[in-house]
């Protein structure tokens, strides 16, 4: 009798652990499968110039909403490209740093939660507008936004004002000469997805379309 309780209770504790193992085994698939279909939804479309700016147009064609999509921007530019901010502007690489635009986070162009949040939630379906660039208005330097957007959004009034309340003007992330094309890539990374990457150009002579771009990957 007790032989055959303790090989019942065997039996039982097998067939719970069978059970546990097979349904953590279709949660992981599931949660790949999730995974996948949501990275593969995220696409970058470049948009026409809108003034002296240009923005791309990332997008979610997926079921899933990604969360948290934050975009990354390496440009590829020697040194002797990075001018010193114009004044009053900022940026925080100048020309005697010695350090190349790789690896920094965009804003995107929207106001809400905040103005020009670092990450957003891309529902699915839904697209949202991200900024790349700024030409000036008569196209005299190239200036890529930081987290918190345009330094050249603030005139030399908007500084003082903003500083004589104690608050923090603008900073651009970088001041590139214009003049000549810009390659580089955007990299979408968010929560619950996988980072893509998508290579792009910057070319300020274009008056309809200064950025393309040229193709788009999933890193392994």
């Amino acid at each position: 009798m007790y032989v055959h309780s303790v090989a019942a209770l065997i039996t039982i504790v097998a067939g719970a652990l069978a059970g546990a193992a097979a349904s953590l085994g279709v949660n992981e698939l599931r949660d790949w499968w999730r995974l996948q279909r949501a990275t593969d939804g995220i696409d970058v479309e470049e948009e026409g110039r809108a003034g002296s700016r240009v923005t791309a147009r990332v997008k979610n064609s997926s079921n899933y909403c990604i969360h948290d999509a934050t975009a990354y921007v390496t440009i590829q530019h020697g040194h002797e490209d990075v001018l010193s901010p114009p004044r009053p502007f900022r940026a925080y690489l100048w020309p005697e740093y010695r350090k190349k635009l790789t690896q920094d986070r965009l804003c995107w162009a929207v106001k809400a939660p905040t103005p020009n949040p670092v990450s957003v939630d891309i529902f699915p379906r839904e697209e949202q507008v991200l900024d790349v660039a700024d030409f000036g208005a008569n196209s005299e330097w190239v200036e890529i936004p930081s987290e918190v957007g345009y330094s050249s959004s603030q005139t030399a009034a908007d500084v003082e004002r903003v500083e004589s309340k104690g608050g923090q003007r603008i900073s651009s992330r970088i001041f590139l000469k214009s003049g000549k094309k810009y390659c580089g890539t955007i990299k979408i990374v968010s929560a619950n997805t996988k980072a893509r990457a998508f290579e792009i150009e910057i070319d300020p002579s274009d008056t309809e379309k200064p950025l393309r771009v040229l193709s788009g990957r999933r890193p392994r």
